[in-house]
């Protein structure tokens, strides 16, 4: 079972997300769509619903986590998990990082795009990798092990980016053209779903502040 759009903006209303985690969610949905219908017009077949769902979702527990230092990806994905929801569940619990299983996998998943999406996704700007890996060093590289750490997910990343893109016309390059609009590179069905996201995003807006 994966959530509609409008269900996704009522369940982070109901963990009260704030706007700008939510609006990086946003960025990253928007992302993980576009190249998911790329990949769909290619030699790949993802599910778009399960991606607006897990590109929504992803940070939903990232808040709390700030003040109680759990893993925010974890909790997400058991929140997700406890509610029948666990195609997102999974989507979710490994955007922060794969299990060996997801990581091995031949093919795109869903899980490939959301993590890489994330990655890409500098609060709600498209950056390319190494900019979002300055700043995620600059973030939380706080410690040698940290910063190790880092540089090991940014590897991985890398191989990633070369999996997702092997054999698509479009390049990574193209990713913020084409979302800010720049390049003409867009289909009816993302397109749909961007301005039905756009719009909730809006009312969610209007909706938080009158917690």
């Amino acid at each position: 079972m994966v959530p509609e759009p409008e269900t996704c903006f009522e369940l982070l209303i109901a963990r009260r997300v704030p706007v700008h985690i939510v609006g990086h969610s946003v960025a990253v949905t928007r992302a993980a769509v576009l190249i998911g219908t790329w990949l769909n017009a290619g030699r790949e077949e993802v599910r778009l619903p399960l991606l607006a769902a897990g590109g929504l979702l992803h940070d939903i527990a990232k808040y709390e986590s700030i003040t109680t230092g759990d893993d925010h990806a974890r909790l997400g994905g058991e929140w997700m998990d406890a509610r029948g929801y666990h195609s997102v569940a999974l989507v979710v619990s490994q955007h922060v990082r794969m299990t060996p299983a997801a990581a091995a996998e031949s093919r795109v998943t869903e899980v490939d795009v959301v993590y890489y999406a994330d990655k890409r996704v500098k609060h709600e700007d498209v950056v390319p990798l190494s900019e979002r890996f300055i700043d995620l060093q600059a973030r939380y590289g706080k410690t040698a092990a940290a910063r190790s750490s880092l540089e090991t997910v940014e590897e991985f990343t890398m191989r990633l980016e070369e999996k997702i893109f092997r054999g698509l016309s479009e390049g990574p390059e193209l990713l913020g053209p084409c979302l800010a609009g720049e390049r003409f590179c867009r289909f009816d069905e993302y397109t749909a779903l961007e301005h039905r996201i756009g719009t909730l995003f809006k009312k969610y807006i209007d909706n938080y502040r009158r917690l």
